[in-house]
């Protein structure tokens, strides 16, 4: 299961390949995103998921209480309420790993690494006025 948080502010994108969807595996994945993105300077105020069953989850709402973030779920069968990540995942099926076959889950987390890189430091976005998430990371940093 691909695992998918994006900023909101600059489209940086932190991404883990896990085995399910448990309460326990996307509590981990929530700790680990709000430590990777605290490195690259972004403060995690909230996050917005789904419905889904590991987000209301003891566990989720443990970890949220622990980091101090707020979680917002959006409405039900209302996908485009969490547009970003959904079209995110509309992107890395599209460029990345339709493209070829994989045959293994290792083949599958090098293309997703690859491609995450990729998307962070080299792909423009037009949302953000044609800058990459880093550098566009980089000019609100220099703003503040």
């Amino acid at each position: 299961m691909i695992h998918a948080a994006i900023d909101d502010a600059t489209r940086v994108v932190y991404v883990e390949l896990l085995p399910d969807e448990c309460g326990e595996t996307a509590s981990g994945f929530l700790r680990r995103m709000v430590a990777n993105f605290r490195r690259l300077g972004i403060q995690v105020q909230r996050v917005l998921t789904n419905n889904g069953s590991q987000y209301v989850s003891a566990a989720w709402k443990a970890a949220c209480v622990d980091l101090g973030v707020g979680a917002r779920r959006t409405r039900p069968y209302r996908p485009q309420t969490n547009g970003k990540v959904e079209r995110w995942f509309q992107t890395v099926l599209r460029e990345c790993l339709y493209l070829h076959p994989l045959a293994s889950e290792d083949e599958h987390q090098r293309a997703l690494d690859t491609f995450v890189e990729y998307y962070n430091n080299d792909r423009p976005h037009l949302g953000i006025k044609g800058l990459t998430p880093l550098s566009r990371l980089a000019a609100l940093s220099t703003t503040l």
